[in-house]
């Protein structure tokens, strides 16, 4: 299964950018509208809890908890915008980058930030935040105290379809990469070339597969996630 899956994103990105990039909106509209319904059973609970507590241990330190929990979450965030930066490699296969590439990087990361805001606020207004801490699968925890009606698996698809769309975005996005490198001679030339009728980097999409599928088949995800 992982190594059929590995070889689906491998034919999507060497068949081209434009399927690439119709896939990865298909499972972006899947993510959001997975973020959406949790925002939309959780909007009545809004203001019923108190968004300011600190946690018992951090409030004990007085003004250095709360510097501790603004950096913990300054952390976090940072790793939550990790992947805006992988629109600047496929800058040149853009149409009119100059003007469509800021466009759509600011009004990407302005949406994403009102979906984080407001799930951040609906989780911890539905279920508590030490629940919430413990919960295997948070947002499923939040379905199922707000709606609990919701079949669970609904949101393992959801989950599935995050995961296809991380793993097309790196393997566009590390192809490219490889392509650039090839370019400026830091690693082998055969990596930057062009296939003559799909033109995408063929032989980077290639040496990215031989590098993935022993992972995929010997490893862990975690290990797999690890050498991501």
């Amino acid at each position: 299964l992982a190594l059929g899956f590995l070889l689906i994103l491998a034919g999507i990105v060497f068949r081209g950018i434009r399927e690439s990039m119709w896939t990865n909106i298909v499972c972006t509209c899947v993510e959001a509208a997975g973020l959406l319904i949790v925002i939309a059973v959780g909007f009545s609970y809004w203001g019923t809890v108190d968004y300011f507590e600190i946690p018992a241990a951090s409030a004990e330190m007085a003004i250095d908890g709360l510097w501790l929990a603004v950096m913990q979450g300054t952390v976090l965030t940072f790793f939550a915008f990790i992947g805006f930066e992988d629109t600047l490699n496929v800058a040149e296969e853009c149409k009119n980058p100059e003007r469509t590439i800021p466009i759509g990087l600011l009004t990407a990361m302005g949406i994403a930030a009102a979906l984080y805001i407001a799930v951040a606020i609906t989780a911890v207004s539905v279920v508590p935040w030490a629940d919430l801490a413990a919960a295997p699968g948070p947002l499923t925890e939040v379905i199922r105290r707000a709606a609990p009606a919701i079949p669970p698996v609904i949101f393992t698809a959801i989950t599935l379809f995050a995961v296809a769309n991380t793993a097309l975005v790196n393997y566009v996005t590390s192809s490219r990469l490889l392509y650039g490198m090839a370019q400026q001679k830091l690693v082998p030339p055969a990596l930057g070339r062009i296939h003559a009728r799909v033109r995408t980097p063929h032989v980077a999409i290639f040496a990215m597969l031989l590098l993935l599928a022993p992972l995929a088949l010997l490893g862990s995800a975690a290990t797999l996630a690890a050498a991501t």
